[in-house]
């Protein structure tokens, strides 16, 4: 997948983007290389990989509980508009083999990529919500935050990534 930028909807700027990439069926790591190679951003940063337990409503399958994810933080920036690039990260899931109707559910997935911060913007759409909504509640995104834009500042909380990974941690 190639995606060249024109002026568009955001008049040919760079967009800062903050995603996370998240993995737990078949090989992981090359589906977490795969969505990275085909994202159109230009990283700057990428976190370690950590692994992680999958997490699970009450009513999850028990075997799913086996399914550790490999889970990383990708740091860059992209000329498209975050829909554009919202778009394009469902083309890339649907690739990996993960379903369009799957989208939003608690399932093991070859591949889960999120939009945790765009710019230092806050957006509430039926699409899509940014600062991503689950941030404070996963320690593992706190970790990777903390260790890759320490110092960027939560839109919504005001404070920087170190400090939430301190007081949520």
């Amino acid at each position: 997948m190639s995606v060249r930028c024109f002026p568009t909807t955001n008049n040919n700027h760079s967009n800062f983007v903050v995603l996370s990439l998240g993995s737990n069926l078949g090989d992981r790591e090359y589906y977490l290389d795969y969505a990275i190679r085909h994202l159109p951003v230009t990283v700057h940063s990428k976190s370690d990989i950590i692994g992680t337990e999958p997490i699970l409503k009450s009513s999850a399958d028990p075997n799913w509980y086996n399914l550790y994810f490999l889970n990383m933080v990708v740091v860059g920036d992209t000329c498209l508009s975050v829909l554009e690039l919202l778009s394009i990260i469902w083309r890339i899931e649907e690739r990996c083999g993960r379903k369009k109707k799957d989208r939003g559910l608690w399932l093991p997935r070859t591949i889960d990529i999120d939009i945790l911060f765009w710019n230092d913007s806050i957006i509430k759409t039926r699409e899509i919500t940014v600062p991503h909504s689950e941030i404070l509640n996963r320690p593992f995104l706190l970790s990777l935050l903390a260790q890759t834009i320490p110092d960027y500042i939560h839109p919504e909380v005001g404070k920087n990534m170190k400090e939430l990974f301190r007081l949520f941690v």
